[in-house]
């Protein structure tokens, strides 16, 4: 389908039957039109987050799956206007989502623009019970702080005061709480000295979850002797798959990713004939899914057209 030739309304009709797997051309057309769309794209997810809030959204409903795809092209688009709608989601959010878990930590590309909005969510008080919203703030904060320096510290003081703190022995006297061991890991990763005492005292005494933090793990996280992996980053085209740009992974070529020098021993050789199989697949609209071009009879996606 064409859907270049579609009204706004069109698209967001299509847009609510894509199911799980949108058309690349669909998302291409949404956001060629993002002046136009983007303002009807912020009130159609703060609408399915109000139905979802009102219980009118099974579990397994199109518009939950709705709800993914808006939430990434919003992120894709940079509109901050979904922070605040987001935030309220993910607020409500107790148990498994699959609104929640499709859109997860990706809010983190807004970087500190997102923080006041998922603090709040670090401070929401769930009375020692696990809550996916939270635990997914977690994450999204420690990812800000991973990617942006220049906000690691408020990410970590954001973190931090939200731990028990220490009684006059050097222990903790709070009643346990399911989320301690998730902030503590978190501030693990960002190597916080402040919050050390108080996360050792808390693993001494067992009110951690040893499936999320142990000392050992929290120690080599904290010494450097264990690196977490920087977050990715966000591409839609790249999370629905068949809708990866191959214009994108041409124009790409040649650059390693940030933070990566260049492998010099990459064989040159190959890297020429896997250059010429990715042209050919551009020329003849090969799918991911094809035999390469190379005549390796492996799928395209798994030779020459690896990510």
């Amino acid at each position: 389908m064409d859907y270049s030739t579609l009204d706004s309304k069109e698209i967001l009709d299509c847009l609510k039957q894509a199911g799980r797997s949108p058309d690349a051309s669909l998302l291409q057309a949404i956001i060629d039109q993002e002046k136009l769309l983007a303002p009807l794209l912020l009130d159609r997810l703060k609408e399915i987050v109000t139905e979802k809030q009102l219980n009118k959204l099974p579990s397994d409903s199109p518009e939950r799956l709705e709800g993914v795809i808006i939430g990434r092209l919003c992120i894709a688009l940079g509109l901050k206007g979904a922070l605040t709608i987001l935030g309220e989601l993910y607020r409500e959010t107790w148990g498994d989502d699959v609104t929640v878990d499709g859109i997860g930590r990706e809010p983190a590309q807004f970087g500190s623009d997102a923080i006041p909005i998922f603090e709040k969510l670090i401070n929401l008080n769930t009375l020692g019970r696990w809550h996916n919203g939270k635990s997914t703030a977690i994450t999204i904060l420690t990812d800000i702080g991973l990617l942006d320096p220049s906000s690691v510290d408020r990410v970590k003081s954001i973190l931090r005061h939200s731990l028990p703190r220490l009684n006059p022995n050097g222990g903790i006297s709070a009643p346990k709480d399911e989320m301690w061991s998730e902030i503590a890991i978190a501030l693990a990763k960002l190597r916080d000295e402040a919050s050390k005492k108080q996360i050792l005292a808390m693993i001494r005494q067992g009110v951690t979850d040893s499936r999320v933090i142990t000392h050992e793990r929290y120690t080599k996280f904290q010494s450097g002797e264990k690196t977490p992996r920087k977050p990715a980053k966000f591409d839609l085209f790249q999370i629905y798959d068949s809708g990866r740009s191959f214009e994108t992974m041409l124009a790409n070529l040649g650059e390693a990713p940030p933070g990566e020098a260049p492998d010099p021993t990459q064989d040159l050789v190959g890297r020429a004939k896997r250059i010429e199989a990715q042209k050919m697949a551009l020329k003849n609209n090969i799918g991911r899914n094809d035999p390469c071009t190379c005549g390796s009879g492996k799928k395209y996606k798994n030779c020459c057209g690896k990510k």
